[in-house]
Protein backbone atom coordinates (compact mmCIF):
# COMPACT_ATOMS: atom_id res chain seq x y z
CA UNK A 1 0.00 0.00 0.00
CA UNK A 2 1.28 3.49 -0.87
CA UNK A 3 2.29 5.84 1.96
CA UNK A 4 -0.32 8.39 0.83
CA UNK A 5 -3.10 5.79 1.12
CA UNK A 6 -1.86 4.75 4.56
CA UNK A 7 -1.80 8.39 5.64
CA UNK A 8 -5.31 8.94 4.26
CA UNK A 9 -6.64 5.86 6.06
CA UNK A 10 -4.99 6.85 9.33
CA UNK A 11 -6.40 10.36 9.04
CA UNK A 12 -9.87 8.98 8.37
CA UNK A 13 -9.62 6.58 11.31
CA UNK A 14 -8.46 9.32 13.69
CA UNK A 15 -11.27 11.60 12.54
CA UNK A 16 -13.85 8.88 13.15
CA UNK A 17 -12.41 8.14 16.58
CA UNK A 18 -12.56 11.83 17.55
CA UNK A 19 -16.13 12.17 16.31
CA UNK A 20 -17.35 8.99 17.99
CA UNK A 21 -15.58 9.75 21.27
CA UNK A 22 -17.14 13.22 21.45
CA UNK A 23 -13.86 15.13 21.38
CA UNK A 24 -14.68 18.81 21.56
CA UNK A 25 -18.30 18.06 22.37
CA UNK A 26 -19.94 20.21 25.01
CA UNK A 27 -20.90 18.18 28.05
CA UNK A 28 -24.39 18.71 29.36
CA UNK A 29 -24.27 16.31 32.24
CA UNK A 30 -21.26 14.06 32.77
CA UNK A 31 -22.26 10.68 34.09
CA UNK A 32 -21.82 7.00 33.61
CA UNK A 33 -24.59 6.66 31.04
CA UNK A 34 -24.61 2.90 31.39
CA UNK A 35 -25.92 3.40 34.92
CA UNK A 36 -28.55 6.03 34.04
CA UNK A 37 -31.90 4.95 32.63
CA UNK A 38 -33.74 7.08 30.09
CA UNK A 39 -36.28 8.43 32.61
CA UNK A 40 -33.48 9.65 34.87
CA UNK A 41 -31.62 11.13 31.92
CA UNK A 42 -34.79 13.02 30.89
CA UNK A 43 -35.22 14.29 34.45
CA UNK A 44 -31.58 15.44 34.59
CA UNK A 45 -32.05 17.26 31.29
CA UNK A 46 -35.19 19.05 32.54
CA UNK A 47 -33.42 20.14 35.73
CA UNK A 48 -30.40 21.30 33.71
CA UNK A 49 -32.73 23.46 31.62
CA UNK A 50 -34.19 25.02 34.77
CA UNK A 51 -30.72 25.70 36.17
CA UNK A 52 -29.73 27.30 32.87
CA UNK A 53 -32.78 29.56 33.04
CA UNK A 54 -32.13 30.44 36.69
CA UNK A 55 -28.54 31.48 36.01
CA UNK A 56 -29.13 32.76 32.45
CA UNK A 57 -26.71 30.21 31.00
CA UNK A 58 -26.91 28.03 27.93
CA UNK A 59 -27.76 24.43 28.73
CA UNK A 60 -24.51 23.36 27.04
CA UNK A 61 -22.64 25.07 29.91
CA UNK A 62 -24.46 23.20 32.70
CA UNK A 63 -22.40 20.48 34.35
CA UNK A 64 -24.01 18.35 37.03
CA UNK A 65 -21.67 16.13 39.02
CA UNK A 66 -22.06 13.76 41.97
CA UNK A 67 -25.73 13.48 41.09
CA UNK A 68 -28.11 11.81 43.53
CA UNK A 69 -31.39 10.67 42.01
CA UNK A 70 -34.49 9.14 43.44
CA UNK A 71 -37.66 9.26 41.34
CA UNK A 72 -38.91 12.77 42.23
CA UNK A 73 -35.69 14.18 43.72
CA UNK A 74 -32.40 15.23 42.20
CA UNK A 75 -29.35 16.78 43.83
CA UNK A 76 -25.68 17.24 43.11
CA UNK A 77 -22.89 19.68 42.41
CA UNK A 78 -23.48 22.42 39.84
CA UNK A 79 -20.74 23.86 37.64
CA UNK A 80 -20.67 26.05 34.54
CA UNK A 81 -18.28 25.38 31.70
CA UNK A 82 -17.72 23.46 28.53
CA UNK A 83 -15.97 20.58 30.29
CA UNK A 84 -15.56 19.44 33.92
CA UNK A 85 -11.78 20.05 33.89
CA UNK A 86 -12.18 23.78 33.18
CA UNK A 87 -15.36 24.86 34.92
CA UNK A 88 -16.68 27.35 37.46
CA UNK A 89 -18.07 25.69 40.57
CA UNK A 90 -21.40 27.17 41.66
CA UNK A 91 -22.33 24.87 44.54
CA UNK A 92 -24.99 22.36 45.39
CA UNK A 93 -28.38 22.09 43.73
CA UNK A 94 -31.58 20.40 44.89
CA UNK A 95 -34.63 19.84 42.71
CA UNK A 96 -38.00 18.20 43.29
CA UNK A 97 -40.66 16.97 40.88
CA UNK A 98 -44.30 17.59 41.79
CA UNK A 99 -47.14 16.68 39.44
CA UNK A 100 -44.64 15.89 36.63
CA UNK A 101 -43.02 19.34 36.92
CA UNK A 102 -39.49 19.90 38.23
CA UNK A 103 -38.66 22.89 40.38
CA UNK A 104 -35.37 24.07 41.81
CA UNK A 105 -35.58 24.05 45.61
CA UNK A 106 -32.07 25.35 46.21
CA UNK A 107 -29.04 26.10 44.03
CA UNK A 108 -25.64 27.62 44.59
CA UNK A 109 -25.65 27.42 48.36
CA UNK A 110 -25.89 24.90 51.14
CA UNK A 111 -29.58 24.71 52.00
CA UNK A 112 -31.04 24.59 55.47
CA UNK A 113 -31.91 21.06 56.57
CA UNK A 114 -35.40 22.27 57.49
CA UNK A 115 -35.97 23.28 53.83
CA UNK A 116 -35.02 19.81 52.57
CA UNK A 117 -37.07 18.14 55.30
CA UNK A 118 -40.11 20.26 54.43
CA UNK A 119 -39.77 19.10 50.81
CA UNK A 120 -39.38 15.43 51.95
CA UNK A 121 -35.95 14.94 50.36
CA UNK A 122 -34.55 11.43 50.94
CA UNK A 123 -32.20 11.14 53.92
CA UNK A 124 -29.16 10.35 51.76
CA UNK A 125 -29.56 13.71 49.99
CA UNK A 126 -29.54 15.71 53.23
CA UNK A 127 -25.91 15.00 54.19
CA UNK A 128 -24.67 18.46 53.24
CA UNK A 129 -27.43 20.68 54.60
CA UNK A 130 -26.94 23.12 57.48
Amino acid sequence: MKPTKIFALLTLMMTLILILSGCGQKKLIPSKLGEVNSAEWDDRHQVAQLLGQKYNRDISEIIMENVNYEENYLSGKLEFGLNPDDSEEIGAFYAKKTNSTWQIISAGEIPKCSLLEAQSFPIFMKNDCK
